[in-house]
């Protein structure tokens, strides 16, 4: 019984589809005309509505861009770190202000969320993705070429004084700490000189080793050719007296003023560093394509139009003319 009913309802379609197949030829062969003059209109009227007047070509500029000069923050590669700075809002704003795109892309400025619909339309047409050399392509499309090309041109601008402004930022607050701590360093160092001026001064302490061993011997009377008869021990015991009341004094703080010395001079070569790295004017990446204004479209859209609106055009009519065909057999059967 199931074989039956199978072999019942593969008939029937065997049946539909003959006769679905001989309909199709008999209206090519009757009425090739109209559906000729129908494909005919269908692709004049698409071509000329497709064309620059309603629908504007979208031109395309690219770059390709290495990174260079990067100090990566953790364990990101140098294009990635390259990658996010360009991904960032600041820059898609600054682009947006530069080149006031609400204007540029029909937006009101003044409905709700049209910040957000402008730079939704901007990432849409803005293309920021890594090649497979790790390199950096930065592609933007517009209907105006040379938009196209000033968004990219302008977007590499705009990084190059963003990674500035950061690493500037940066190096002036080290900037800032490493001065205050010279400054810091010489009242420490000033005080130390000064208390070393007064004990040499006050006291005629110099170089209390090469003094105290001149003491001594004037004390013991030992000095050459001398047999002690010249020597004043009124100064030498004035002397020995100074250097056992100061000399340890003047010993630790010519120690600590050379310290402090060296530690100044330290702190002031990572001074000139920072204000190196604050004045400098680098460029954070190398550009192996530059950007050009496009002369042709990216892609021909009308093509695709014409073709797809000539057959859904016949579509449309076989369609019609089968309704009208059945409408009519049915009126005259019945």
């Amino acid at each position: 019984m199931l074989l039956l009913i199978k072999h019942s309802a593969l008939t029937i379609m065997t049946q539909n589809a003959f006769f679905n197949q001989h309909e199709f030829l008999d209206i090519m062969r009757k009425y090739w005309k109209p559906l000729a003059m129908v494909a005919l209109l269908a692709a004049i009227v698409s071509y000329v509505f497709s064309g620059p007047r309603f629908i504007k070509p979208h031109y395309r500029s690219f770059a390709v861009v290495y990174p260079v000069n990067l100090s990566p923050y953790s364990t990101e590669t140098q294009t990635e770190q390259l990658l996010q700075l360009l991904n960032s809002d600041d820059l898609k704003d600054s682009l947006i202000h530069r080149f006031d795109l609400m204007q540029h892309y029909r937006i009101n400025d003044e409905q709700p969320f049209a910040h957000a619909l402008v730079l939704d339309k901007l990432n849409r047409r803005l293309k920021i993705d890594i090649t497979r050399f790790e390199s950096v392509k930065i592609e933007a499309t517009d209907t105006d070429p040379e938009v196209a090309y000033a968004l990219v041109n302008e977007l590499l601008a705009q990084l190059n004084t963003k990674i500035r402004t950061i690493y500037r930022k940066q190096f002036r607050e080290v900037y800032t700490v490493i001065q205050t701590q010279m400054d810091l360093k010489r009242s420490e160092l000033d005080s130390l000189d000064n208390r070393l001026r007064d004990i040499t001064v006050d006291y005629e302490l110099f170089d209390v080793p090469v003094q105290a061993n001149e003491v001594v011997r004037g004390y013991l009377g030992t000095v050459d050719g001398s047999n002690g008869q010249f020597i004043n021990h009124e100064s030498v015991l004035k002397f020995m007296a100074n250097i056992i009341n100061y000399g340890a004094e003047h010993i630790r703080t010519s120690g600590y003023a050379y310290t402090s010395r060296n530690e100044y001079l330290n702190l002031k070569n990572q001074f000139e560093n920072a204000q190196k790295e604050i004045t400098k004017e680098l460029t954070y990446v190398n550009v192996v394509t530059n950007p050009r204004i496009p002369l042709l479209p990216a892609y021909h859209i009308r093509p695709l139009v014409v073709f797809f609106s000539t057959i859904s055009a016949l579509f449309l009519a076989f369609i019609m003319i089968c309704i009208l065909r059945r409408i009519n057999h049915g009126n005259i059967v019945g």
